[in-house]
């Protein structure tokens, strides 16, 4: 796609989210700037690197939230993760490690949530069944009322009061 048809023109403005125009998100903006800067740092390609494969496992594996990694694929994908995560540098790896401190933090608040979401609705209950109590003491009170004393107190009132 050209610019042009990425970045909107004056006279085009809309007010309609669905026919704006459409806009680069910010990151590509930087990905010139990582492609200038691995240029100037020029090596030859590693033959002994990790494959695109062996990095998007270690990529899918530190990502947070990620469930579609089971203990089977971790297993039978250790050379890819080894491989992957081999050769990141320092600061990458730590950061790594830092990501999925983050997930297992977000999992533990995740889980913890749900079980006050459980603690709020076994109280709601709680409470419920002694608005019943109360519903049914004036339930068994009306009933027991003669159908008479009823009658009898509304035909004492005149029309204009009932």
């Amino acid at each position: 796609m050209s610019e042009s048809h990425l970045t909107p023109h004056p006279s085009s403005v809309m007010s309609d989210d669905m026919h704006a125009p459409a806009f680069l998100p910010p990151i590509v903006h930087h990905l010139s700037q990582y492609v200038d800067d691995a240029k100037r740092r020029f090596k030859p390609y590693d033959r002994d690197g990790p494959t695109m494969w062996a990095l998007r496992f270690a990529e899918s594996y530190t990502t947070p939230g990620n469930t579609d990694t089971s203990l089977m694929d971790i297993q039978s994908g250790k050379h890819q993760l080894r491989s992957g995560l081999k050769h990141l540098s320092n600061e990458a790896m730590a950061q790594a490690v830092l990501t999925k401190e983050a997930d297992r933090e977000w999992r533990r608040l995740s889980a913890m949530a749900t079980a006050w979401r459980i603690e709020a609705s076994e109280r709601h209950t709680k409470f419920l069944h002694m608005v019943l109590e109360c519903e049914a003491d004036t339930y068994a009170s009306a009933t027991s009322e003669p159908l008479d004393t009823s009658v009898q107190a509304l035909v004492k009132r005149s029309f204009k009061t009932v």
